[in-house]
């Protein structure tokens, strides 16, 4: 005899129904949104590689022309070029290796490893923005050991007489593509921009570029070359510095230029 009252069937059933019923729901979004996810996945990644291309081919204008707005505002095509000067393997790798790819709604980082035909590996950070459908370039780190500071040839290493008369460092630039100055800069600026004028007697001389932060002792550099000028008057490169995602960090920092022949300077500025 079934001792099942047609309550207690029923109230089973509903539970199985409930069950099924999230499942399916659950199923349905990993589709939709999974799929979403995914799909930007594929995006960046082609993205990155296409990006890489250009630089391999020196097709600057095109990455310019396609870059994000913000990255427009604030720096101009010859900023992409010099990076290349600076970092010869963007333009003699022969082979990349992607390591990860993170990103949300608004942003991707990409990272991955350069490799040239000797196999010299450098580690690179690729930043992207989402507008509307598309990924768009922002900023490109490379983490060589400063290669320019290595060779004597085109750095100006032995120009002894290679100087720094002036550093400039702040979250924008002048109509002459000079950093503009700032001895408070906020913790949230997008970019942080230094100027470095010298007087030299070789074509070209290397500086690097190194933002230290007092407290821990953190750094970030960049190692880009400066070229003679063609007036006689001083001369300069400007280097761009993109935000962290958690903010520059609040306190005390400085910048530290030091030239292929090792001759150094500082700037102090404070980060609220």
């Amino acid at each position: 005899m079934d001792s099942t009252s047609p309550t207690g069937k029923t109230s089973i059933w509903k539970i199985l129904g409930i069950i099924l019923g999230v499942l399916v729901v659950a199923f349905v979004g990993l589709m939709v949104f999974g799929g979403d996810y995914n799909k930007d996945g594929d995006a960046i990644h082609a993205k990155n590689d296409l990006i890489l291309s250009q630089f391999k081919s020196g097709n600057f204008d095109a990455i310019y022309n396609d870059a994000d707005p913000e990255f427009k505002k604030t720096s101009k095509k010859t900023d992409l070029e010099n990076l290349a000067k600076a970092m010869p393997i963007l333009t003699t790798y022969t082979s990349t290796t992607l390591s990860t790819a993170k990103h949300d709604d608004t942003s991707a980082t990409v990272e991955g490893i350069l490799t040239d035909a000797s196999q010299h590996q450098v580690p690179y950070t690729m930043l992207l923005y989402k507008l509307g459908d598309d990924w768009k370039f922002y900023s490109l780190d490379i983490k060589d050991a400063a290669p320019a500071l290595t060779t004597d040839a085109t750095t100006g290493k032995d120009d002894t007489t290679a100087t720094i008369k002036e550093i400039r460092a702040g979250d924008a630039f002048d109509a002459d593509g000079f950093a503009v100055t700032q001895k408070t800069i906020a913790s949230t600026a997008s970019s942080i921009f230094v100027s470095v004028f010298t007087t030299q007697s070789a074509d070209t001389v290397a500086a690097n570029v190194k933002i230290v932060h007092i407290d821990t002792g953190d750094n970030i550099e960049q190692t880009l070359p400066i070229h003679k000028s063609t007036t006689g008057a001083k001369f300069s490169t400007r280097f761009q510095f993109t935000k962290p995602t958690n903010d520059w960090p609040k306190g005390k920092n400085k910048i530290v230029v030091t030239l292929a022949n090792g001759t150094t300077k500082e700037l102090a500025y404070e980060v609220k």
